[in-house]
């Protein structure tokens, strides 16, 4: 929520990485001025080199029961933030 007063008028959507934070983190996230949880990744091996816990692929009915848990209602978007499909 601070991040959100913080940067009111300044940034629009503050995105977690769910691969570095782990999908648990990345849903506590969204109470605190996160509105976007990221995608699925393909062949992302930059964070598993680097020891990384957390894979790189959730579904997106994954994705979806997650953001739903936290309260949120999920939506997907285009890389502009047009929404194009709320769940």
């Amino acid at each position: 929520m601070l991040c959100s007063i913080f940067f009111n008028n300044y940034i629009d959507n503050i995105q977690c990485y769910w691969v570095k934070l782990g999908p648990k983190f990345a849903q506590v996230s969204l109470n605190y001025g996160v509105n976007d949880f990221s995608g699925t990744l393909m062949e992302e091996n930059i964070s598993k080199s680097a020891g990384a816990e957390f894979g790189e692929y959730l579904s997106p009915d994954e994705i979806i029961e997650i953001i739903k848990a936290a309260g949120k209602f999920p939506a997907q978007r285009d890389t502009l933030y047009k929404i194009l499909n709320f769940y």
